[in-house]
């Protein structure tokens, strides 16, 4: 378990009514109350994300806390941006670190300055249609962070999602050139298609044109 558990959930038990005043309501969206933190510990904290992918009167704050930790530390990896250089150096590390994920997938690569998005879901599509086991990554999410990389037809489950940020934050946590949010979702991304057994993955680049 994620070692910030308690503080997380010390801090919704307390608050959580101050967040969300609709608590009756089955329907309420919890993403309304995104732009809504709280400071603890000197970190900021946001509570709506322990319940991002749970209906309040359905769920438990138990079963929400491993995806929300691992949404927060997505988030808030602290990486030396201002020297950080361009290039494939950590991502090239972090993979090897985490045994080569890449290694056993095969890839339809899409770039360019306009259309990856599209053009990387109708792939996808016609992949699934025709019974390959394929996986998409994506970006950036319309809704839900999930949606960021899918395999066999359905986005990453919330404890999916969390199982592969725990298996990976060891080894980007023990680099010296810490890993970019990107490159750590990347590497998140390959070790969840290994596990889903796929066959090939639609990938689409990071920032497009040139400079992918």
């Amino acid at each position: 378990m994620d070692r910030h558990y308690e503080d997380y959930k010390k801090i919704i038990d307390e608050h959580l009514l101050d967040f969300i005043p609709n608590i009756d309501n089955k329907s309420i969206s919890l993403y309304e109350s995104m732009k809504y933190s709280l400071s603890a510990g000197g970190k900021r904290i946001r509570p709506v994300l322990l319940l991002a992918t749970c209906d309040f009167c359905g769920g438990s704050i138990e079963e929400a806390l491993p995806y929300a930790c691992a949404l927060e530390y997505i988030h808030n990896i602290n990486w030396n941006w201002l020297n950080a250089l361009p290039g494939l150096s950590r991502t090239v590390e972090l993979m090897e670190r985490i045994g080569n994920p890449q290694k056993k997938l095969k890839f339809i690569h899409i770039a360019g300055t306009n259309g990856k998005g599209s053009v990387s879901a109708m792939l996808y599509s016609v992949l699934n249609a025709a019974g390959v086991r394929a996986g998409l990554f994506t970006s950036p999410y319309l809704v839900k962070f999930n949606e960021r990389m899918s395999a066999l037809g359905h986005d990453i489950s919330d404890s999916e999602l969390a199982s592969v940020v725990e298996a990976v934050r060891p080894a980007a946590d023990s680099m010296e050139d810490r890993a970019t949010e990107f490159e750590l979702i990347t590497a998140c991304a390959f070790e969840y298609f290994v596990r889903k057994g796929c066959d090939t993955v639609v990938l689409e680049c990071g920032m497009g044109g040139r400079l992918d």
